[in-house]
């Protein structure tokens, strides 16, 4: 990381050696904190897009997971894609019954009257059982069935649309974690060059109470007044000497 320094000198005139001292300490604060101001400005708006990033990320990734976890409240199961696997075997296991009973009635028919107790037996046994099965059908519903009507309040026993809902969010769950994750990651970047542009302010040699005073120079400014009042009484006398002259 390449760094850039400002070295800067500062010379601080006062009236008294405790005036000196108190301006070069007030000015060093007050430098300090407008750099530490401008450095945290400089760092929050550099930092501020991938932090609503991270927060939009950060939301949405909540609303789907409390829609999951909505969603495996009612149905009451934790893993929909194991209800709907159960659900299929119950079918497969009536249908099976009931080509079994349609085989047995069929077969009894070839011996006994339509109407002998057997068969009416027989034929009620199927006609449950083909109830049963139907009602499996409508559970296990149409895998077309819309899924945005499953909330609460309606019905939600179409195993098929519960399980495409179920489907939809966790492919909408995946999306959501990969974004939140590269939101954070662009957040980190951001804040890392963030970083790398911050300033500091760093004293190198703190201001003391001076020993001596340098100005004002008082022997050079008495020197100095001496020779501006001489010259000014010399142009002075010149001056009323021509005149005088002039006059007589």
């Amino acid at each position: 990381m390449k760094s850039t320094y400002c070295y800067t000198t500062l010379y601080v005139y006062g009236f008294s050696q405790d005036d000196t001292k108190a301006i070069a300490d007030a000015v060093l604060k007050v430098s300090e904190s407008l750099v530490n101001n401008l450095s945290e400005a400089s760092r929050q708006q550099m930092t501020a897009v991938a932090n609503r990033q991270v927060e939009r990320s950060e939301e949405r990734l909540r609303k789907v997971r409390d829609e999951i976890r909505h969603l495996r409240a009612q149905q009451q199961t934790i893993d929909p894609t194991m209800m709907a696997k159960s659900e299929a075997s119950l079918q497969n296991q009536l249908q099976s019954q009931l080509a079994g009973l349609q085989t047995r009635y069929n077969t009894l028919l070839q011996s006994v009257e339509k109407n002998a107790p057997s068969a009416n037996s027989l034929r009620k046994q199927i006609s449950a059982l083909e109830a049963q099965l139907d009602e499996q059908k409508k559970r296990l519903g149409d895998p077309n069935t819309k899924t945005d009507k499953l909330v609460p309040g309606e019905d939600s026993t179409n195993i098929s649309a519960v399980l495409t809902k179920f489907e939809e969010l966790n492919v909408d769950l995946d999306f959501a974690t990969k974004a939140y994750v590269t939101s954070l990651a662009a957040f980190e970047t951001a804040l890392a060059e963030a970083q790398k542009q911050e300033r500091y302010f760093a004293t190198f040699v703190m201001p003391t109470r001076p020993e001596i005073a340098l100005y004002p120079l008082r022997l050079l400014d008495t020197f100095i007044a001496m020779l501006v009042f001489l010259a000014v009484w010399m142009i002075s006398q010149f001056l009323y000497r021509s005149i005088r002259d002039h006059a007589i």
